[in-house]
């Protein structure tokens, strides 16, 4: 076995485990019992404050430019709207439909770089664009029949999150641009969570919702939220950098797939043939735009 191929085994091995490992994300943030701002508070401060006490801890001292600190923050802002919708979304329409949606944020992507970064919009990228909203369609069309508004509402918002997600993207992307400096990565990371916990501080304020726990199995959840999305994300991370874009595609769809499975077998929940068969077809318009574009 050649050193290459190992080493794309081990990437291989570290993104799934990842996407496996997020996929559990949505699901502590139902079972949390707090509300929605609250949960996304606790996930970045808990989340960012563990990997500020191994930044500490490790002695990595070397602190980023100005410009960089400031475009860490301003991607904490939108990561703060980004879980202040998806939170909510989870709870309206359970965590795979809500993950799902908010992988849309791949379709918000290839148009921001076909305007700004000059980069060709394809036939291809348009199809499914139409097709992923086709699955969206089906997915909320029973409900419409029923005229259930806190669904539509739950759909709404997931849609919402995929565009606040390509902000934070988009924002790291521009900001990683302007530097050469790779030795301040985990500070960055830490920037952007606690950045993050304090708009979400703000958000609960102005939403009259307290950052008080009421009892240590609130806290103990909120807790193993924040680590599980972090580790998850660092071994996304890890993995991403060994394996072809399409590999990449491919796992991280593995998320909201297991999320919706998670949520049938933890809260029971169903959905309709046609909803899940929108779910698929979502999935799959993901995926082929996902490919074809480059791995982070």
């Amino acid at each position: 076995m050649s050193e290459k191929s190992s080493f794309n085994k081990h990437s291989l091995t570290w993104l799934i485990a990842g996407a496996v490992t997020i996929s559990f994300a949505p699901i502590l943030v139902k079972v949390s019992d707090v509300s929605p701002t609250v949960s996304a508070f606790y996930r970045m401060l808990f989340g960012g404050g563990v990997l500020l006490f191994f930044f500490l801890v490790t002695a990595a001292w070397h602190l980023p430019r100005l410009q960089v600190v400031l475009g860490m923050v301003l991607a904490g802002g939108f990561f703060a709207i980004d879980l202040f919708f998806w939170h909510r979304s989870i709870l309206l329409i359970g965590p795979g439909l809500a993950t799902l949606l908010a992988g849309f944020q791949v379709f918000v992507m290839a148009f921001v770089a076909a305007t700004f970064f000059s980069e060709r919009l394809t036939t291809t990228v348009v199809l499914m664009v139409l097709l992923a909203f086709v699955g969206v369609g089906l997915i909320v069309s029973p409900t419409i029949e029923q005229t259930d508004k806190n669904f539509l509402l739950g759909v709404t918002y997931g849609l919402i999150t995929a565009f606040a997600f390509a902000g934070v993207l988009l924002t790291l992307k521009f900001t990683k641009r302007q530097s050469v400096d790779h030795k301040s990565a985990l500070l960055e990371v830490v920037l952007v969570s606690l950045s993050a916990a304090v708009f979400l501080a703000i958000l609960s304020w102005f939403n009259d919702e307290s950052l008080v726990l009421a009892n240590r199995n609130q806290l103990m959840v909120l807790f193993a939220y924040g680590l599980v999305a972090q580790i998850g994300w660092v071994m996304v991370n890890r993995g991403v950098t060994g394996v072809t874009a399409i590999v990449v595609g491919l796992g991280l769809l593995l998320e909201p797939v297991l999320a919706l499975l998670w949520e049938a077998l933890f809260f029971g929940m169903s959905h309709t043939p046609i909803q899940l068969a929108g779910a698929a077809l979502a999935m799959m318009a993901i995926f082929v735009v996902a490919k074809g574009r480059r791995a982070p």
